[in-house]
């Protein structure tokens, strides 16, 4: 699928890209790829976040309505805004110590049909050097995939998690698939999970 961007003021929104444009516009679905493509790497930078970062995010979110940074002169709860950091922490130390398994979120700077940004070159391979691991890929959304060091996770369980996801909490338009991928640093190549 492609989509055109479309922005005006704060306002952006995505058009999904038809057959008949393609034959209005005189391009073959190869030129729309590369165009398509080159200008995905241009404009949507990839963004790969800790899993910890992004609930700590949501919690702050929810304890005081914004997801932006806490005011440092503000009182939630009765909580300055380091006691509400610290207290997030902790408990999300607490959530890692029963469930020690890392995660990782690949997507774009925007955070919007970032899934595509693991078909960026060297993004997988970088960032699994980096963490001197291989990894699973969990296609949670068009919107990202979940990368898992392969030594901290079972791909059964993971794939079993994958399908109660998909059933239950994403839209059926939003599901990239029913399988986990795995990425291996000695081959540089992304292969379907054997499960």
């Amino acid at each position: 699928m492609y989509f055109v961007s479309v922005s005006a003021d704060e306002c952006s929104a995505t058009v999904l890209i038809h057959n008949e444009h393609l034959i209005n516009w005189g391009l073959t679905e190869k030129d729309l790829y590369e165009v398509a493509y080159e200008n995905t790497l241009k404009k949507r930078k990839a963004s790969i976040l800790h899993m910890k970062d992004i609930i700590k995010d949501m919690v702050i979110e929810r304890i005081t309505g914004s997801a932006d940074i806490l005011a440092e002169d503000t009182e939630y709860g009765g909580k300055s805004k380091d006691e509400i950091e610290e207290m997030v922490e902790e408990e999300i130390d607490k959530i890692k110590k029963r469930q020690p398994m890392e995660m990782f979120i690949l997507t774009n700077d925007i955070k919007t049909n970032g899934a595509i940004c693991m078909m960026y070159p060297n993004v997988l391979k970088d960032f699994a050097n980096e963490q001197d691991v291989d990894l699973f890929i969990i296609p949670s959304s068009v919107h990202e995939v979940i990368l898992v060091p392969k030594e901290g996770g079972s791909a059964k369980r993971l794939n079993e998690i994958l399908n109660d996801v998909n059933q239950n909490s994403v839209d059926p338009i939003e599901i990239l698939s029913n399988r986990i991928y795995s990425y291996s640093r000695e081959l540089d190549e992304v292969v379907i999970e054997e499960v």
